[in-house]
This record gives C-alpha cells, sequence and structure tokens, in this order.
C-alpha cells in the first residue's frame, strides 16, 4: 500500500511539473508596438511666488496623429500666466516631435499634488498594425492575428494620460519626490536668521515607552549575536535584505525617539540619543548620507540651543566637508552661514550661502538671505 502511495505521489508531481511546464512554454500576449514618446515636467524647479514654465513633448513614431487636443488640469494653489489650458493641434507628423508650454506661479505650499494632463488623438491604426507585422513577422501566427485583433477594437481616438508632482514649501521647490520631509525654520533667540530643521521620512512615534522597549529587544539581540563567531557575517551574507531592514527599522527608532525630545525641548536627550545612533551607522558598511547628515544637522541645533556655538559648527562644517556625495549638504551649509552672521562674519557667512545655492539653484531661503547683504 505504503509503495501504491508513493508512486501516485511521483505521477502527481511529474504531471504537475509537466503542466507548470507547459504553462510557463506559453508566450504572453505580443505587446501593441510603442507608437509615441512623451514628457510632462518643470523646465526648473517651482519656487513659492515664482513664476516657473512646465513643457510638454511629444513624438510620434509610427504615423502621422490627427486632431491632437490637449486639457491641462492644475491642483488648487497653482495659476496659469499664459497658454490656454485647453489646445489643439491638427496633425503631426510621422517622427516629428512637438513641444508646448504653459507659464504657472505657484501660490502656496504644495506638498505631491499633481499636475495632468490628458491628450486625446486619432489612433493609428493602420501604421501600427503595418509595423507590428513586420516587427514579430517570427512570431506565431496565432499570436500575430490576435495582435491585430486587439489593435483593430481599439477605439478611434485615444486618451494618453500624463502627470507631474510639484513639492514647493517656503525653502524651496521640488521637481521629483524628495526622500526628505522638511519639516519647519526654528529660530533661537539672540539670532536674526532662523535655522533649517529637516527630518528623515518624518518619525512619528506613536508611544514612546513601547518604542524604548522594541530598541532594549534589538540592543539585546544584536548584542547576542555579535558576540557569537560569524554570526553576523553569515547574517549579512545569507540575507542581506532581511539584515539591512532589521537595522534600518531599529536606526529610526532610535532616531524618533530622539526627535520626540527635540520637540519637547530636551535638547541634551536628544542630543544623547543622535550621538548613539551615529555611531550605530558608522559602523555599518553602507552609510545612509542623507540620513547620516539630518542627524548631524539635528545634533547641531541641539548645540546650539544649549549655547554651544562652536560645537554646533564643528559639527555642521565636519558634516559637509566628509559627506560630499549628500544630497542634503545645501542645508548644512545655510545653517553654517546662519550662525556666521550671529558672529558678524560676512564674507564667511556669504561663502557658505553661495555653496548652498550651488548645490541647488532653487534654495530660496538662502536666496533671500544672501540678497539682505548685497
Amino acid at each position: 500500500m505504503m509503495k501504491i502511495r508513493k508512486y501516485f505521489l511521483l505521477v502527481h508531481i511529474l504531471m504537475s511539473c509537466t503542466c507548470i511546464s507547459s504553462h510557463f512554454a506559453v508566450k504572453p500576449g505580443l505587446p501593441i508596438p510603442t507608437w509615441y514618446k512623451a514628457k510632462l515636467e518643470p523646465i526648473s524647479a517651482p519656487e513659492l511666488g515664482k513664476h516657473f514654465r512646465l513643457n510638454f513633448e511629444l513624438q510620434n513614431l509610427l504615423g502621422d496623429l490627427h486632431n491632437i487636443e490637449l486639457e491641462l488640469n492644475l491642483p488648487n494653489g497653482i495659476q496659469n500666466l499664459n497658454n490656454p489650458l485647453t489646445t489643439s493641434q491638427n496633425i503631426l507628423k510621422k517622427a516629428e516631435t512637438k513641444s508646448w508650454h504653459w507659464d504657472l506661479v505657484v501660490k502656496r505650499e504644495i506638498l505631491g499634488q499633481s499636475i495632468q494632463l490628458k491628450v486625446t488623438s486619432k489612433f493609428p491604426k493602420e501604421e501600427i498594425t503595418r509595423f507590428a507585422l513586420g516587427q514579430y513577422s517570427e512570431e506565431p501566427l496565432h499570436q500575430k492575428t490576435q495582435l491585430a485583433n486587439r489593435i483593430a477594437n481599439t477605439k478611434e481616438r485615444v486618451d494618453l494620460h500624463f502627470q507631474t508632482a510639484i513639492y514647493c514649501t517656503q525653502m524651496e521647490g521640488f521637481t521629483k519626490v524628495p526622500d526628505l520631509i522638511f519639516k519647519n525654520i526654528w529660530t533661537p533667540k539672540k539670532f536674526d536668521s532662523p535655522f533649517i530643521l529637516f527630518q528623515y521620512k518624518e518619525p512619528k512615534p506613536n508611544n514612546r515607552d513601547e518604542i524604548l522597549a522594541r530598541i532594549t529587544e534589538f540592543e539585546n539581540y544584536y548584542s547576542k549575536v555579535s558576540n557569537q563567531n560569524n554570526l553576523i557575517d553569515k547574517f549579512q551574507t545569507l540575507r542581506p535584505m532581511a539584515y539591512k531592514r532589521m537595522l534600518e527599522d531599529n536606526f529610526y527608532r532610535y532616531y524618533a525617539v530622539a526627535i520626540s525630545h527635540f520637540e519637547e525641548q530636551n535638547f541634551k536627550a536628544c542630543d544623547d540619543w543622535l550621538q548613539k545612533l551615529s555611531l550605530l551607522i558608522l559602523s555599518q558598511e553602507e552609510l545612509n548620507s542623507d540620513f547620516f547628515l539630518a542627524i548631524q544637522n539635528t545634533r547641531a541645533l541641539c548645540s546650539i540651543a544649549l549655547q554651544r556655538f562652536p560645537e554646533a559648527l564643528k559639527i555642521l562644517k565636519s558634516s559637509v566637508q566628509t559627506e560630499v556625495n549628500s544630497s542634503v549638504r545645501h542645508y548644512l551649509f545655510y545653517n553654517i552661514a546662519v550662525i556666521l552672521e550671529k558672529e558678524r562674519k560676512k564674507a564667511q557667512m556669504s561663502h557658505n550661502l553661495l555653496q548652498a545655492l550651488s548645490i541647488n539653484p532653487s534654495f530660496t531661503l538662502a536666496k533671500e538671505f544672501l540678497k539682505k547683504y548685497q
């Protein structure tokens, strides 16, 4: 009886493998060839209250496009200055490229809302079918027939949809989604200009005691595996993504606790947590430069709050000199300039502001700061 069961089990496995093989041997339906290329994007980063240009480029690849209609939809707070939001084009010849633009101005802070563009045109069925049959000449007849039927059944006119997200705050504009969430500006006593406090992925500690308990668990576990020969090395080698995720999850817990102390104005406790986190991050092979500079910047602001100005300047200067590839160095250059303004070192202050603007020319706060002394 046992032998019979094993035989049927073997037959079942073989049949399953055969079915799987035949299933994956069947190619998916042939895709409709790409018949256009398009791009919707701001030419320059939008800044609050200033004009910027939005450009749309459409390239025709296969057949003439007839009766093209464009309809632009703007989110609340973005104003159109010139060209109408709805426009049309009679024809776009094969291999031609056409550009449209709109001059816009952002009237309020916007974080991630989308400008949307709908483009409607006649679908060039004959040209696409002809190109497809040539491109897929070696493919099975039934697949080519299936594709030709799909093209034939497409509506005479098709809608194409494009969008671009806009990020524009009092600090600066963005043309793409940033990794950082920029929190606020902070002006301690005896300073004329505000500092920038930015946070990496904005931690939100709902329950600090619970987070502290999770951190303790992590520290105990990490200490335990670190004391066992080669266990950490094996973990990193065999499960690199799981290892990285475990570290990052716990690093953000440290960071969340530190930021909660900063918001409570317990700057000493905040700095203690950030120093502990800095040592953990620096012990890893791969350094997240943006995250590290967010930590160092907050440490410098803690020193400012504790009236330790030389220490704050030292932290900021060493950070911008060592993490030269970070995308957020301009914020630290700006904060250095704020300290130098207080020390009445105008030439050095201007130099650091120019350094910030060389990294990010749309840095509105730095532009306004520099303008005061020109």
